[in-house]
């Protein structure tokens, strides 16, 4: 099946929310949405809305829960297969971490 990975270098929102629910959203950043993406992806408090932090407009997703960047022209909904935290080379845990899903849904923009 399709899949998909993404690290966080340490345990943000979105790698937290992935490993809670068991689902995310992969939005493919273009150029217009860099700022927004850059805003998002900071370490932002517990309880703040990255999408309302960033100013973007959410869409729903069909299959998972969690929304989609509404003005991304691509969006794929997963569902978490594995999670795993970095270790270095002596076996000490590190912050970061790598998740991966499966593609269970698509969106693109007739554009």
């Amino acid at each position: 099946p399709p899949m998909l990975a993404f690290t966080s270098e340490s345990m943000k929102h979105s790698a937290t929310n992935a490993i809670a629910t068991g689902e995310f959203v992969f939005n493919l950043c273009s150029r217009p949405l860099f700022a927004a993406m850059n805003i998002s992806s900071d370490t932002l408090g517990r309880g703040v809305n990255e999408f309302e932090a960033a100013g973007l407009a959410t869409a729903p997703s069909r299959i998972v829960k969690a929304p989609r960047v509404a003005a991304s022209p691509a969006s794929l909904e997963c569902r978490v297969v594995h999670s795993m935290r970095f270790h270095d080379v002596d076996g000490q845990a590190l912050d970061g971490w790598m998740i991966i899903g499966q593609v269970v849904g698509v969106h693109i923009d007739d554009a």
